[in-house]
């Protein structure tokens, strides 16, 4: 059986985390993991309510250690694949199935990258081999 996680960098989003967390637990993934970056609001507290595994950043290190800390994240839940969204909203959990049916048809392939909604989807071959070492991205 597959582990299938949806993972998402955060930092002050408590206007939109609820919706974006909901939407990915709809969606056939297995865990969703929220990177909390040094919010000073309620982004952590709103997203563990909703079930939601949270790693937080006690102050803000930038989006390229969030990614870092989802893939770090990915690889201690021996995940196979993991999708990363926006936790602004601006990516609709609704396309996640899309992202995973990519994986299903693409054989071998360690990343897919949908370019009409942005996701990013990672294989557990990609999630083993990636190293983020530019934290600052």
């Amino acid at each position: 059986m597959s582990m299938i996680i949806a993972a998402m960098p955060a930092h002050n989003e408590e206007g939109t985390i609820a919706k974006v967390v909901l939407g990915a637990k709809k969606q056939h993934v297995d865990k969703v993991v929220v990177v909390d970056d040094g919010s000073t609001d309620s982004t952590a507290e709103i997203a563990d309510a909703l079930g939601a595994m949270v790693v937080r950043h006690e102050e803000n290190r930038g989006y390229g250690a969030a990614l870092g800390t989802c893939f770090e994240m990915a690889k201690e839940l021996n995940a196979d694949i993991m999708v990363i969204l926006d936790s602004d909203g601006q990516h609709d959990p609704a396309y996640i199935p899309k992202v995973l049916n990519l994986f299903t048809r693409v054989v071998g392939n360690i990343k897919i990258t949908d370019s009409q909604s942005g996701y990013r989807g990672y294989s557990r071959r990609a999630i083993e081999k990636i190293k983020i070492t530019n934290r600052f991205i």
